[in-house]
């Protein structure tokens, strides 16, 4: 039996083989969100259960009142859970991420709030490509994030755009700055 065009056959196994691989990319890229996670709250749990017990024959009198451990630290208050982070792109990501899943019927609006802050960047979408105009697919993956819930993230983004955005996000969700939500970006020693 002769194949009556063996270049057709060869270029639907290349397209059958291309869309292998990408749902083993997107699985492998969901998978690493995971674990990256995972890690995160490990080492959260892990920073507060190592940190010193006060032994009880100490003192009680120190001589200035010492602030709560958990707000010294860079991380985020979110509806009266503190969430450690070591750097803060990971206050961006984490707090994104908690507010789209816990607010699905805001999205649309969450999306347009951060669009307007932006000039060529909408900093959150379902479509990777969108996050940035004129951009190659490398540098595009190299400054971006997928999140948990298939939505893709902008992370290339300074301390204070981060605030101002994360402030717009929060608005949108229906939140309240302050009281439902609280970011340190940088970590106090004591």
């Amino acid at each position: 039996m002769t194949l009556a065009n063996p270049s057709s056959e060869l270029h639907d196994s290349y397209l059958i083989e291309l869309s292998a691989l990408k749902t083993a990319i997107a699985a492998t890229q969901h998978y690493l969100a995971v674990a990256h996670r995972r890690r995160a709250r490990l080492m959260a749990e892990l920073e507060l259960r190592s940190e010193p017990a006060r032994a009880e024959s100490a003192p009680a009198i120190a001589p200035y009142p010492r602030p709560e451990v958990n707000r010294c630290r860079r991380g985020y208050d979110y509806r009266g859970t503190t969430f450690r982070c070591r750097e803060k792109k990971d206050i961006w990501i984490g707090l994104m991420q908690r507010l789209l899943d816990d607010f699905p019927e805001k999205h649309a609006d969450i999306v347009e709030a951060l669009r307007a802050k932006g000039r060529k960047r909408c900093y959150l979408s379902r479509d990777r490509q969108a996050l940035y105009e004129n951009k190659e697919m490398g540098w595009v993956v190299s400054h971006s994030v997928r999140l948990e819930n298939g939505w893709f993230l902008d992370k290339n983004l300074s301390g204070e755009k981060m605030l101002e955005l994360l402030h717009a996000a929060v608005q949108a969700a229906g939140l309240t700055w302050t009281d439902d939500v609280t970011v340190r970006l940088n970590s106090i020693r004591m």
